[in-house]
């Protein structure tokens, strides 16, 4: 195979041939992207941004990202009619109408839904033009029609005063000036929509000829279509009174039953546009009646899927929409084509891939192109191509390989070839190509690199090392004679460049980076390019220099720039933003922006260095994987890039980001967990209203911008929810968990991530709280807890206030119950006391009237003492004990020797308080249970422990006790209980018995 493939080349060396035109760039909405079907028959643009498809089997609207398709539902009277639709239409009131067999419909966007009119009912509506405000021109099955767009009435020509082509049934037309031009099949149908009056206007004199088409460009000149045999034009002349008949359109001299215009289109710029049935489209000039087609080239990716083309529309962005018979629907915008696609013709049949290398320019401006298959040399303008390659087979060794890898033209307008076993040389002055070898001091090597300065030295790069051959020389040198660059004469070397500071800079194949400069005689090499922590390896792929003297170096790890002022390098490795990490073919516009390749695309990064902008085939390339070689500027400022299938070629300078950021809408709101809220057709300054369960949502944004969706930037900010602004290429918004409020979202697109000085859109959001939420609850329960609160602070302190007045009732009624009883003890100690004193009394005054003197004064100082305490709670305890020694006189008067009482009482405890005749009733509780003989006396102490006082007999227990109730000293406990926290305690162990008192 590969003899045979030589010897075709050598065959077709010299051979002349046509470039290829510079390309129109076609995008393509298909069955791949959610159509119904792949037979496009109408298109529109909305007000909205919108495009608008119908096709054999239903209708589409299209946002440049996905395909939304309307069925007809038998069970929904506001969805589509089960037909295909037969025009569509946007009037002048941004109105979206629709024309089927069944009648005129319109697109509710409020409510998301097709209403049909019933005033255009059961009558197919094939056409609709506008034909003035808020009315609209209707061709029918029943004629011609006007439409009242404000009031939905329609009115028809009137039978009576018209020709019978009025009403017959009309497909195609055009309104000009209130003048309705329609396709009839006796010439071109003229109404007249204010007179009513109507004439037919022939093409042919005398002769009624059928026209398919009819439209009237800018100047007023009428354009038709008719078939004799092939497709025939016929364009207006005289004001139209005449026709001139052109053919030259024709796909051959007899015409074929296929060569029909299926449709006419006059753009803003006054160019008519033909779509054929089998060879595309036409773009013809109104002026010179010149023109060109675009059909399908199968060897380019990105040129017109079909040659059937039913419908041409042109959109308000310059888009050309174009439907096709079986592929879909397809656009370009005929004005702004960046890119084109360099591709000698001959060579593109030898695809799939060529390996195109390198390219350069002489000064006549011939291209010279290396490819994997030899040099072309293409005339300029696109004229004639000449192939130069090697014949092994034929001995015939033009060139050392047919690879060729790089070119330089020279000032001598030479042009040195670099082949992948070595270096040739086209002489232009003999226009032969020599050979250079060993003989030149070049050995055979891997050509990577060739460069010219300005000392006009040529410099050769090759896997064999560096050389260079000074002006004059006629052999060149290796760097191993060089006396400062010596130690990298063998490095393998792939690129050179020669910056403004005059320092050569030399990229190696997996030797990292060298500079040297020739006038300080320094070199400086970097074993890998990059930040010393974030390196992007040793294979140097490209080097340029930017306006400000940053020196680019690329690798198949990212890329580095190199700053002379700090000596250091910055990274660039994100491979999100980059697509790909394998770089090549740096080049620096007069913007100062960078342009580089990958084998992902073609990518630009602004000139403040912060965002990467992605091309791809949707841009217009024709293949997304870019060679590892270098790019050339070519003499008009256009760059070239080598690619596996040919150069792409482009002027930088006419890059511009067509700003579609008016266009943003919010074409979604979906409510989290309920596909039944999905909501569309939102306006700015519209208010969503959400319950409190509908707090997770998510908000599409979207910016019709179909020359490349993917890379318009959205900025949104829910005000009262997000801190600060989302940037990004996300077109969704996700929100969870937003408390209810009220809240506006804002949001913005743009094509340049830099530049936001945008308009801005906004929607209200109100989301309702949660009823134990709001603020009106919140205060109704707090005053309802205030006053809850209040009541039970009420409440509970009515009950404290109820609960201590019973307390101290019930403690007042124990007390004087203890008092009463207490008394009564006293009264009943009274009597027994005084009986056993007046006993006593009566005995002395008989036996000793001295002694019974001082008893009767002791008993009176005893009585006038429980007389005089009995108004009191309590007295001292110095005052109780000169009682107890006036009563105990008393006693010891009675019982003698038997009874003895010492008192032994702390000075500091007298003022201390104490029940009155407490002792009394302690001393008579002793006596009255106890023995009391002299013979074993009863002895009874009283004495003071801290503040308390301890009465303490010796128990001598008596076997009957007459006159004791037994509740005494309970009742004395039960009033001191009332009077102090510590109890009176009582304890009779260990042969004693004694009571224990607290002093108050």
């Amino acid at each position: 195979m590969r003899p045979v493939l030589l010897v075709i080349l050598l065959a077709v060396q010299c051979m002349i041939c046509l470039a290829q035109p510079a390309s129109y760039n076609f995008r393509r909405v298909t069955l791949k992207d959610g159509l119904s079907d792949a037979v496009v028959n109408s298109i529109t643009r909305d007000k909205v941004g919108y495009i608008w498809l119908g096709t054999q089997s239903g209708l589409n609207r299209y946002d440049g990202h996905r395909v939304t398709s309307y069925i007809h539902n038998p069970k929904d009277s506001f969805s589509v009619p089960p037909d295909f639709v037969r025009t569509l239409f946007c009037d002048d009131g941004g109105n979206l109408w629709f024309g089927y067999a069944q009648g005129l419909y319109r697109y509710d966007y409020a409510r998301c839904r097709f209403e049909k009119i019933p005033a255009v009912s059961n009558v197919s509506v094939n056409e609709i033009r506008q034909a003035g405000k808020d009315t609209l021109c209707l061709l029918t099955s029943k004629g011609i029609a006007l439409f009242d767009t404000r009031r939905l009435q329609v009115s028809y020509a009137d039978t009576a005063a018209t020709e019978a082509w009025v009403h017959n049934p009309l497909y195609e037309g055009w309104v000009c000036q209130s003048v309705a031009y329609v396709a009839t099949s006796e010439g071109i149908g003229v109404y007249d929509l204010h007179s009513k009056q109507s004439r037919i206007l022939p093409v042919k004199p005398g002769v009624k000829t059928p026209v398919m088409r009819v439209v009237i460009d800018s100047s007023g000149t009428l354009w038709a279509t008719a078939y004799d045999k092939g497709a025939i034009l016929f364009k207006g002349r005289n004001n139209n009174t005449s026709f001139e008949e052109i053919t030259t359109y024709r796909y051959s001299k007899l015409g074929t039953t296929y060569d029909i215009f299926m449709d006419l289109y006059v753009d803003p710029r006054n160019r008519l546009w033909a779509a054929t049935n089998g060879k595309g489209i036409l773009s013809i000039n109104t002026q010179d009646n010149s023109w060109f087609a675009l059909a399908n080239d199968f060897r380019l990716p990105n040129s017109l899927q079909e040659d059937h083309i039913n419908r041409i529309y042109m959109d308000k962005q310059g888009f050309m929409w174009l439907g096709t018979e079986g592929s879909g629907a397809a656009y370009f915008q005929p004005d702004y084509n960046l890119f084109s696609i360099l591709l000698p013709e001959r060579v593109k049949y030898m695809r799939p891939h060529i390996w195109f290398r390198a390219i350069a320019e002489d000064k006549a401006g011939n291209l010279w192109m290396g490819a994997g298959i030899g040099l072309v040399k293409q005339a300029a303008n696109n004229g004639t191509s000449v192939l130069y390659a090697r014949n092994e087979l034929a001995g015939n060794n033009i060139l050392h390989s047919n690879s060729i890898r790089s070119l330089l033209c020279d000032t001598d307008n030479n042009i040195w070839i670099g082949t992948a076993s070595g270096f040739n040389l086209y002489n232009s002055k003999t226009g032969r190509i020599e050979s250079l070898d060993e003989k030149d001091s070049l050995p055979r090597g891997f050509g990577w690199t060739l460069l010219q300065d300005a000392d006009e030295t040529i410099w050769a790069g090759s896997s064999w090392g560096l050389y260079y051959k000074k002006k004059g020389d006629k052999r060149f040198s290796s760097l191993r004679q060089h006396p400062v660059l010596h130690p990298y004469a063998r490095y393998n070397t792939r690129l050179l460049l020669k910056d403004t500071q005059d320092n050569l800079w030399v990229g190696f194949n997996g030797r990292g980076l060298l500079r040297y400069n020739e006038a300080t005689k320094q070199a400086t090499w970097w074993e890998q390019a990059g930040q010393k922590d974030d390196p992007i390896g040793n294979i140097i792929t490209s080097i340029a220099e930017d306006k400000k003297g940053i020196i680019w170096v690329s690798s198949y790890h990212g890329i580095a720039a190199y700053d002379h002022r700090t000596n250091t390098f910055t990274s660039y490795k994100d491979l999100q933003a980059m697509g790909s990490l394998q770089i090549s073919g740096l080049q620096v516009d007069d913007a100062d922006r960078l342009w580089l390749s990958s084998v992902k695309g073609l990518l630009m990064l602004d000139k403040n260095r912060k965002v990467f902008k992605k091309f791809g085939t949707q841009d217009g390339l024709s293949d997304m994987q870019f060679s590892d070689q270098v790019a050339f500027r070519l003499q008009d400022g256009r760059f070239v890039y080598p690619t596996y299938d040919g150069f792409v070629a482009f002027d930088p300078l006419k890059y511009e980001e067509k700003d579609h950021s008016g266009d943003i809408i919010i074409s979604s709101f979906v409510i989290r967990d309920d596909a039944g809220t999905t909501l569309s057709g939102l306006n700015c300054g519209d208010t969503m209203q959400l319950t409190p369960s509908q707090n997770f949502f998510n908000i599409e944004l979207t910016a019709f911008n179909y020359s490349n969706p993917e890379e318009t930037w959205y900025a949104y900010k829910l005000d009262g929810f997000d801190k600060d602004w989302t940037y990004t290429r996300n077109r969704i918004a996700n929100y969870t968990n937003v408390p209810g409020g009220d809240y506006v979202f804002r949001y913005k697109a743009s094509s340049d991530p830099g530049d936001w000085n945008k308009e801005e859109k906004t929607l209200s959001i109100h989301v309702a709280t949660v009823f134990y939420k709001t603020r009106s609850f919140l205060v109704m329960a707090g005053l309802l807890l205030v006053v809850v609160l209040w009541l039970l602070y009420r409440y509970k302190t009515a009950q404290r206030e109820k609960w201590m007045r019973l307390e101290n009732k019930a403690q007042r009624l124990e007390k004087e119950k203890a008092q009463v009883l207490y008394e009564n003890l006293k009264q009943q100690l009274n009597p027994h006391f005084l009986f056993n004193s007046l006993t006593s009394l009566g005995g002395l005054i008989r036996t000793n009237s001295a002694v019974a003197g001082s008893f009767l004064d002791s008993l009176s100082k005893t009585y006038r003492y429980i007389l005089k305490s009995s108004d009191h709670e309590t007295v001292t305890l110095e005052e109780e004990i000169k009682f107890a020694h006036s009563y105990i006189r008393l006693q010891q008067t009675r019982f003698t020797k038997g009874l003895e009482i010492n008192i032994n009482v702390a000075p500091e405890m007298l003022q201390r308080k104490i029940v009155p005749v407490t002792l009394q009733n302690m001393i008579e509780n002793a006596i009255k249970h106890n023995i009391i003989d002299e013979e074993s006396p009863l002895v009874i102490d009283i004495y003071t422990v801290q503040d308390m006082l301890i009465v303490r007999n010796n128990l001598q227990k008596k076997n009957y006790v007459e006159t004791s109730n037994k509740k005494g000293l309970a009742n004395l406990q039960s009033l001191y209980r009332y009077l102090s926290d510590r109890p009176v305690d009582v304890n009779s162990e260990n042969a004693f018995f004694q009571v224990t008192i607290p002093l108050l």
